[in-house]
């Protein structure tokens, strides 16, 4: 896998911006009256007295999911969601085309004293998402081959599946095939079971390989790597770092630095 980063697109939020006229009407089922439909929607809404927004895929969806700020004005945040699929708006939420039902914008106060939180909720697809937005709490993709470039959550989970898992936080990577790319902040990361790739950057990184034939790198920075039950390869990279295999047979490497690497 490439180290590169995945970009939002500029596409989506074109798409917003152009889309909207004045501001949202807030409140309880704030979305555009459309025309009924028996056909499963992904919900996304706000409240205000958590300063949070909840987005929840549907079951059976495949949710290519952007979530990027739009502007801020009269003390109102307002954040935007594109996907490929039918959302349902639910309270502080709206269309931003009435005849768009995969475009959603959502509003929080600007000057609430509680910091905010978006969560997401993914369902049983092979999911994308691409979250740049301030403010991400946690990420769950869920059963499915999921790949989320997740760079502001505090916690993204794999969940079931061969999944890309990328953040600055905390990564899971559940059951399953993963591929963990961090950061240059300091980081916690959970393999899981399976055969998976981790990569920590820079930071002060723990990575726990989890049972399965793990290749974990530290890179820069005072890394902690640990083995798990299958046959691991752990390479601290640059950086002083405890690298301890498992129950395998490992092969370890401290890199440059004064390493403890213990079999």
């Amino acid at each position: 896998m490439s180290r590169n980063r995945a970009a939002v697109s500029a596409v989506a939020v074109t798409l917003f911006t152009a889309g909207l006229v004045g501001g949202l009407a807030v409140g309880p089922a704030a979305a555009a009256t459309t025309t009924a439909t028996t056909e499963a929607k992904a919900r996304v809404g706000a409240d205000w007295a958590t300063q949070s927004i909840v987005f929840t895929a549907a079951a059976g969806q495949t949710n290519d999911l952007h979530i990027f700020s739009m502007y801020t004005s009269d003390g109102i945040r307002r954040i935007g969601f594109s996907d490929v699929v039918p959302l349902e708006p639910g309270d502080h939420c709206a269309y931003s085309r009435a005849e768009d039902t995969t475009s959603v914008v959502c509003e929080l106060p600007a000057d609430s004293p509680r910091p905010d939180r978006i969560d997401v909720v993914l369902g049983d697809g092979n999911d994308t998402i691409a979250a740049f937005t301030p403010g991400i709490g946690t990420v769950s993709g869920g059963p499915g081959d999921d790949e989320l470039h997740a760079h502001t959550a505090r916690t993204v989970l794999g969940g079931a599946g061969n999944d890309m898992v990328m953040g600055p936080a905390a990564l899971h990577g559940g059951d399953g095939m993963d591929h963990l790319m961090g950061d240059s902040s300091n980081q916690r990361m959970w393999g899981g079971r399976g055969d998976d790739m981790i990569e920590g950057y820079g930071g002060d990184d723990t990575v726990h390989a989890g049972p399965g034939d793990d290749h974990a790198m530290g890179g820069d920075g005072r890394d902690i790597l640990l083995g798990g039950s299958g046959n691991d390869t752990l390479d601290g990279e640059g950086g002083d770092d405890l690298v301890c295999g498992g129950t395998g047979k490992d092969t370890l490497e401290g890199g440059p630095g004064r390493n403890i690497v213990l079999p």
